[in-house]
């Protein structure tokens, strides 16, 4: 398996992170997972 890419969150990302119901949270982190494996190579939406 290749290295992750490593996300840097930002306190203001944090802090509205902290505001999301946990199942927009769930969404965010494993959109969030994807970014860190596939890097630059994330398809565009």
């Amino acid at each position: 398996m290749a290295a992750l890419y490593v996300i840097e969150v930002e306190p203001e990302v944090r802090a509205w992170l902290e505001l999301l119901s946990g199942k927009l949270y769930r969404k965010v982190e494993n959109y969030a997972e994807l970014l860190a494996e596939l890097g630059p190579h994330t398809p565009m939406p």
